[in-house]
């Protein structure tokens, strides 16, 4: 490529270059704009967002104080009408009928009115599915009314399973303590005054109510939105569990147009419930958006004004290159004759002359024109001194490459007998470390049988010894078998005695149970009376109360023989119970005697079978401690035995020591030997190195100094 070429490939990269830079920096600036402009509606967008937390958090608050509010007027409603119940209760000693409760439904504005005694158990209630119900059983904690320990319990919301209903429940106690008394009312209306804040506009699209269950009590929403919760069913997120163990646990998340909130609705420092919220925020962040367009339009007339700009400096960089490319055109025009001449004398022609004209220029180029010319003239001259020595050369190169031929030829025939030396000593070191190696091993073999004798021989010591230990483990056992045989016999006999008995308990125990049907068919007939007795009373006390004050007095004699009734029936069923588990008792004693006796009988014959066994064990043990004498005396000869076999032993292990001693000096000189035949095989092949090194040298040095007189035979001088 020429040099009018490359500049003006030049100018063209460096204006492309400018350009590169300048859209950069309008790229970079617009960018740092719409960065900036980010930023600032990131941080609206922030304080926006903490604005709508604590806006969220002031609404659930308000929301949350207005149910415990409006839970405070039911639950004083309630307790009124469950005190006006307790009233009529005392008045009519206990004796209000369902129609009565019905009326006092009606003027006290209930859903339901509840009558238990005691146990909780509802008797009279304007709910009939509810008779016979337990109170105690929906929560042990109501006990406490009848206990003295509480006076007023009331719920908090629940849903009615039949009809999807809220409803809330007030209990107190009965007079004289004689149950309980609970009053319901329907809080359906809670939904109703929750809806309101659904429709002022503030944006909530959905709201619930959890209990402590994870129950969804209550389902605002706003029209055409869909609930996140749906009521009566069960949750166990995190966000709502969490609450009711921690209250400071209030969640408030934002995402994109929506925000979520649950938050406590406490009563006396309790999470009564969780209040959860679904807010469209898109009227809170309207500021943000106002802002945006503005900071838009600004971007894009600073992204035109730098358009301009960019324009006007691109035109001036395409005049300024043009003038440039005419100027060098004018300048470098002399080159093209200084190029021809440099390829000629590349192609070996130093016989050209630069003309005068070039020479006669007054700048750099006139100048380097004379350069020329002198410099071809002393380099035809050094060429000419060049031939000459390479001549001489040439002949010197032949008689060196000559001398290394011979010299490489005698370096090779000293190492093939190098070689043949260091082939047999090898031989010679692995035969020695083989047999070295053979009685290593039988050395080893030796110690090996060494230690398996030591072993045998304490082995049969031990042995010896176990044998004489289980011979008088044999003796304990006969004995001991002997005692055995002599205890169960006594036992034998104090098993028939134990039957004899059994039978006699057996008897007596029949006999208690006959005596105790007898006093249950009693205790039946009192019942019968005292049941007689509190209805006679029953009837007395209604017709008393029809009577009005002047039956007071016999209200209070049919009161007091009710009561006696009552006790007397209580007892009697007390004692008829008791009666019960006592005949229960003996039926059990009469079938386990019956157990015993066959017991005591199979209890004989164990024995008996026993007794035999330990017969025939005595006599096994009598055979087994002969046996044992006899493996003892073999055993003591055996010990004998080993004693010489290990003196033997040690004899042959000191010998085999010697000899691996000795193999190990006649291993070291072959070593020795060996390495000091491979030390002279190293130097040959370091010597035949140098000499193949030598020859190449000259081999190389002739062939350069004909390649050199080949060259300089392409120069014309």
């Amino acid at each position: 490529m020429k040099i009018r070429t490359k500049i003006i490939s030049f100018l063209g990269i460096m204006i492309l270059a400018v350009v590169c830079i300048l859209t950069g920096i309008m790229t970079f600036t617009i960018s740092r704009m719409r960065s900036q402009g980010n930023h600032i509606l990131s941080q609206v967008n922030t304080d926006i967002e903490d604005s709508v937390r604590d806006q969220l958090v002031m609404l659930a608050e308000t929301i949350g104080q207005y149910v415990i509010s409006i839970e405070a007027e039911i639950d004083k409603n309630m307790l009124n009408a469950a005190k006006l119940l307790a009233e009529v209760d005392r008045l009519t000693s206990g004796t209000i009928s369902t129609a009565d409760l019905e009326r006092l439904k009606r003027e006290t504005g209930m859903s339901d009115l509840y009558l238990g005694d005691v146990r909780g158990v509802f008797t009279v209630s304007t709910e009939p599915a509810s008779i016979g119900l337990s109170l105690f059983d929906i929560w042990d904690g109501y006990r406490m009314l009848v206990t003295g320990e509480s006076d007023y319990l009331p719920s908090l919301l629940k849903i009615k399973v039949e009809t999807g209903e809220i409803f809330k429940f007030t209990a107190i106690p009965r007079y004289g303590g004689r149950g309980v008394i609970e009053s319901a009312l329907s809080a359906q209306d809670i939904e109703g005054y929750l809806q309101q804040y659904i429709t002022t506009g503030n944006g909530i699209k959905s709201m619930n109510l959890f209990d402590f269950t994870g129950l969804t009590l209550t389902q605002n929403m706003a029209p055409g939105e869909t609930p996140v919760y749906a009521k009566g069913t069960m949750v166990t997120d995190s966000a709502i569990m969490g609450i009711f163990g921690d209250p400071s646990a209030i969640t408030v998340g934002i995402q994109g147009s929506e925000a979520r909130i649950y938050y406590p609705v406490l009563q006396n420092n309790s999470v009564n419930y969780v209040l959860f919220i679904n807010l469209d925020t898109t009227g809170y962040f309207s500021t943000a958006r106002i802002i945006e367009a503005p900071l838009e339009q600004l971007i894009e007339e600073n992204r035109f004004s730098n358009t301009l700009v960019f324009a006007a400096i691109f035109f001036t960089l395409i005049i300024f290159s043009a003038v440039i490319a005419l100027l060098i055109n004018y300048l470098l025009k002399p080159l093209g004759f200084f190029n021809s001449l440099l390829k000629s004398l590349s192609e070996g022609d130093f016989s050209i002359a630069v003309p005068e004209k070039h020479g006669q220029r007054n700048d750099e180029t006139g100048e380097m024109a004379k350069s020329f010319a002198d410099t071809i003239g002393q380099v035809g001259e050094m060429l000419r001194i060049i031939k000459d020595q390479v001549t001489l050369l040439e002949e010197a190169g032949g008689t060196l490459a000559a001398n290394a031929e011979d010299t490489q030829g005698q370096v090779v025939n000293i190492g093939r007998h190098i070689d043949n030396v260091t082939g047999k000593t090898d031989s010679q070191t692995g035969s020695v470390s083989t047999v070295s190696g053979s009685i290593d091993e039988i050395a080893g073999n030796i110690e090996a049988l060494d230690r398996l004798v030591a072993s045998q021989s304490s082995v049969v010591s031990q042995s010896t010894t176990g044998i004489e230990e289980m011979l008088r483990s044999i003796s304990l056992v006969n004995e001991a078998i002997r005692n055995l045989m002599e205890r169960t016999g006594s036992l034998v006999e104090a098993s028939r005695r134990g039957k004899e008995k059994q039978v006699q308990v057996e008897t007596q125990v029949k006999t208690i149970y006959e005596f105790s049907e007898t006093l249950s068919n009693t205790n039946a007939i009192i019942a019968n009376i005292s049941s007689q007795t509190n209805l006679l009373a029953m009837n007395a006390a209604i017709e008393a109360a029809h009577a009005g004050e002047s039956g007071k007095g016999f209200a209070v004699v049919a009161s007091e023989i009710r009561k006696l009734a009552e006790e007397s029936a209580a007892q009697s069923k007390t004692v008829g119970e008791q009666l019960k588990e006592i005949q229960g008792g003996i039926k059990l004693a009469v079938g386990s005697s019956g157990e015993s006796r066959l017991a005591f009988d199979t209890i004989v014959e164990h024995i008996e079978a026993i007794n035999t066994l330990v017969d025939r064990a005595s006599a096994d043990m009598s055979l087994q401690n002969a046996k044992s004498n006899e493996i003892k005396d073999d055993l003591r000869t055996m010990t004998e035995l080993t004693v010489r076999v290990e003196s033997s032993a040690a004899e042959m292990r000191q010998e085999s020591l010697t000899i691996v001693k000795e193999m190990e000096h006649l291993k070291t000189i072959s070593q020795d030997v060996h390495d000091s035949i491979n030390e002279v095989s190293a130097s040959a092949g370091e010597i035949g190195n140098a000499s193949r090194s030598v020859l190449s040298v000259a081999k190389e040095t002739k062939e350069k100094i004909a390649s050199i007189s080949e060259q300089l035979g392409k120069f014309r001088i």
